[in-house]
């Protein structure tokens, strides 16, 4: 998955401030509870690195995309870049 250029990483450049929330880039490209969770274990693995830690790391597991659902994200995006709402927006 592509991360969205406009969200911060978990390690930033100020040695010691690490950031988690569902606006930093994870794998899970939602603003959701999961992607929260992830964003907070990236933080404390970019800890651990920072620090030299031996301490085992927090596995990060990629959300599952269906293959199924490519066509329409595609569709989706083409819709976005000309201007045009969701096909799904009935409003």
């Amino acid at each position: 998955m592509v991360q969205p250029p406009h969200r911060p990483t978990a390690r930033t450049k100020i040695p010691n401030l690490f950031l988690a929330g569902d606006y930093v880039q994870v794998p899970v490209d939602l603003a959701t509870m999961e992607g929260a969770n992830t964003s907070g274990k990236l933080a404390a693995n970019a800890l651990l690195d920072a620090t030299g830690s031996g301490a085992q790391r927090a596995p990060v597991i990629p959300m599952y995309e269906a293959p199924e659902l490519e066509s329409f994200k595609k569709h989706d995006e083409t819709r976005y870049r000309l201007g045009l709402p969701n096909a799904f927006d009935l409003g």
